[in-house]
């Protein structure tokens, strides 16, 4: 069921290679990524768990919006997402079944340093965007907290993919933020697709591993 994955991974590697090359093609992989990612997991999981697959979809969102021109757009699409990494907390807290390790607590304030100096870092070409990308900030570290605790409450393959890619999430997010808000740098699209494309297949196949 597994092999099911193979065609998010051929498009995503595909996707890739043209976000490095700078054509065109990427607009028509773009909106297969998440349908692909979906369909795979939902053959690879058993049972399909609903948060999972909301999470999925709301990428799905984002990606197309992304794609899109405005602030609505844009605003969309930071939703999309926003709401696919509550869908994915909800679900890293529920696995936990509420045994939080006491190694949490030494995460915590690392992740709240990092989601500080990630603002701070961002803040001078935010403007009017404060409010959103603060909300944004605090949630993303907030999942990243939660896959931690995942991890250290059921170790296993599926969890260690899981908190791995939501650290390939947060360096994303990052490289995308940084080139909205502040300037873009060499191969900038490259970048935040490959982290992107990876956090979300890590998540999906470390869900359907446990």
């Amino acid at each position: 069921m597994y092999l099911l994955l193979m065609p998010y991974i051929a498009i995503s590697c595909a996707y890739c290679i043209d976000a490095w090359r700078a054509s065109r093609l990427s607009r028509i992989l773009k909106p297969l990524l998440m349908p692909s990612l979906l369909m795979g997991y939902c053959f690879a999981a058993r049972p399909v768990q609903p948060l999972i697959a909301i999470g999925i979809a709301l990428g799905f969102v984002g990606d197309v919006a992304l794609m899109l021109h405005g602030d609505w757009a844009f605003i969309a699409g930071l939703a999309g997402f926003l709401l696919g990494h509550v869908m994915y907390s909800i679900w890293f807290i529920i696995q936990t079944g509420g045994a939080f390790s006491q190694w949490t607590l030494f995460y915590i304030p690392l992740a709240i340093a990092a989601g500080v100096m990630l603002f701070g870092h961002l803040r001078p070409g935010l403007k009017q965007m404060k409010l959103p990308a603060l909300c944004y900030d605090i949630v993303i570290f907030f999942m990243s907290t939660c896959a931690f605790a995942l991890l250290l409450a059921r170790p296993c393959v599926g969890s260690a993919l899981i908190w791995i890619g939501s650290l390939s999430f947060i360096v994303s997010d990052s490289i995308l933020a940084e080139g909205i808000f502040l300037s873009e740098r060499a191969h900038h699209h490259f970048k935040v697709m490959t982290t992107y494309t990876f956090a979300q297949f890590a998540i999906a196949l470390g869900a359907a591993l446990m």
